[in-house]
């Protein structure tokens, strides 16, 4: 697993803290300080907290030129110089891009330094490729868009309308109706109500019925009784008297005391049986009109249903399906009628060998690396052109390179294959960070450093230290190939 180092300050931690959670597939350690010679992929987490120092700028102008350095800003604090060019994560930026560009270093850095000895080629020039207007499609006039969008819509909306006057007949269509009519659900209740109270009122007749028979029954067999004893006693009275004892003839009863004979059955009052098969007749006959009842109102309700009612139904699909399609179509019409840039990519260049160096191959490593700050370049030109003339190889970077990582193995191998570095030093030389990354590389490096003054300037701290070996050598002294002479004399 790759390992990276934040070095952040105590106001930062949270910060440091959040990229390192957001950062998948890096072994990290956040520390308040840069540690000496460090190797890893390096989040230099800037603020006014300045976690590091100048004594930190050659570790990290070395890191630089590995590619193993990120910057990111918290704030508008000043980076030290060497630092101040160099590509960095803006203030404000979230965690998440901050902890993307260092996995991106972490995982594929810049190149290094090679050994010594090694080619140095030369920045390719600005490629300017010209490629043809990048193809749009122009929208369609107005007028023909409007045209083809209005037909889909305009029959959508007289489906809707359609639609909704058929709801708006329906609805008076069943309020104009009776109440008897209006819906079969409650006239069925009713009627199966109705026929459960009859059926009812049946069933109690039946019984009260049943109970008049019998009475009626008992009656019946006590008059019959009563005739059985009368016609007995009548035929005991006709029989003639024994002769050995006449009895007294005694007078017949009078015929106001004799009951009365028993009422012939009528042949029209209906016997029970036939009472009691008569009521059940009408409880089947009841039953059988609660059942066509219920049947006759599911036809009811079947019939009471709208002829238009499906055709409602559909025209409401079509109407949908008709508004989605006007949508998808607008939608479609509105993307193509959007510009469409294409980028058309340059060719890839090779980059250039420095023609400067016509030298044999062995002789790469006499080359003298010129560091100038590129406001100076009217000045620095024609000393450039001295050295040449006296049978010197030049590495110069003609380009004007920035920080980026794509130019630090670059300036990293220039310098590292150079004989020496000469220094064209003067007041925007010592402001240039694109200078002072270059001395610490040369420092770093071992590499003689021949200071050549092309106007009296005051050395900065940052580079006291750098110079104090080297003698420097100025313009003004002489002419100047003499100077130059005397200056390359020792390299």
């Amino acid at each position: 697993m790759s390992r990276a180092l934040i070095v952040a300050g105590l106001a930062d931690a949270d910060f440091a803290e959040e990229v390192r959670r957001t950062t998948r597939g890096l072994d990290i350690e956040i520390a308040r300080s840069l540690p000496v010679a460090e190797q890893r992929t390096v989040l230099l987490v800037w603020s006014a907290a300045a976690p590091a120092t100048a004594a930190d700028v050659p570790t990290l102008i070395d890191l630089w030129s590995q590619g193993r350095l990120v910057i990111a800003r918290r704030d508008g604090t000043a980076l030290p110089l060497g630092l101040g060019d160099l590509d960095t994560v803006p203030a404000g930026a979230p965690a998440r891009e901050t902890a993307l560009k260092l996995l991106h270093a972490a995982l594929a850095p810049g190149e290094g330094a090679p050994g010594e000895g090694a080619p140095v080629a030369a920045p390719p020039p600005p490629a300017s490729v010209e490629s043809p207007p990048p193809p749009t499609y122009e929208p369609a006039p107005a007028a023909m868009a409007r045209s083809t969008r209005r037909w889909p819509m305009a029959v959508a909306a007289a489906v809707l309308v359609l639609v909704a006057a058929g709801g708006v007949a329906s609805w008076l269509q069943q309020a104009s109706q009776p109440p008897d009519v209006k819906s079969a659900a409650p006239e069925e209740t009713a009627m199966r109500r109705d026929i459960e109270a009859a059926a009812r009122r049946m069933q109690e007749e039946l019984s009260q019925r049943e109970r008049s028979s019998s009475a009626e029954r008992e009656n019946r067999a006590v008059a019959e009784r009563a005739a059985a004893e009368r016609a007995a006693a009548e035929r005991n009275a006709r029989e003639p008297s024994s002769p050995t004892a006449v009895a007294p003839s005694s007078p017949p009863p009078p015929a106001s005391l004799s009951p009365a004979p028993p009422p012939p059955p009528s042949s029209a009052a209906p016997t029970d049986d036939a009472r009691i098969v008569d009521l059940e007749r009408q409880i089947a006959e009841l039953k059988s009109r609660l059942e066509s009842g219920a049947a006759d109102g599911s036809r009811a309700r079947a019939s009471e249903m709208p002829v238009w009612a499906p055709w409602a139904a559909g025209a409401g699909v079509v109407a949908l399906a008709a508004i989605l399609l006007v949508l998808i179509r607008r939608r479609r019409a509105r993307a193509l009628a959007e510009p469409v840039t294409v980028f058309v990519a340059a060719p890839a260049v090779e980059p250039a060998v420095m023609p400067a160096p016509v030298l044999p191959p062995a002789a790469v490593g006499d080359t003298l690396f010129v560091s100038y700050a590129h406001r100076d370049r009217l000045r620095v030109d024609p000393l450039v052109l001295e050295i040449e003339g006296m049978g010197r190889a030049v590495w110069i970077d003609r380009t004007g390179m920035t920080g980026g990582p794509g130019w630090a193995g670059q300036i990293a191998r220039a310098i590292k294959g150079s004989r020496a570095v000469v220094l064209m030093a003067s007041p925007s030389a010592y402001a240039s960070d694109q200078v002072v990354r270059e001395l610490y590389l040369a420092m770093g490096s071992k590499k003689i450093i021949v200071p050549i003054e092309l106007e009296p300037a005051d050395l900065p701290d940052e580079l006291a230290y750098i110079l104090a070996p080297f003698q420097r050598h100025a313009l003004q002294a002489g002419d100047m190939r003499s100077v130059l002479s005397r200056a390359l004399d020792a390299v």
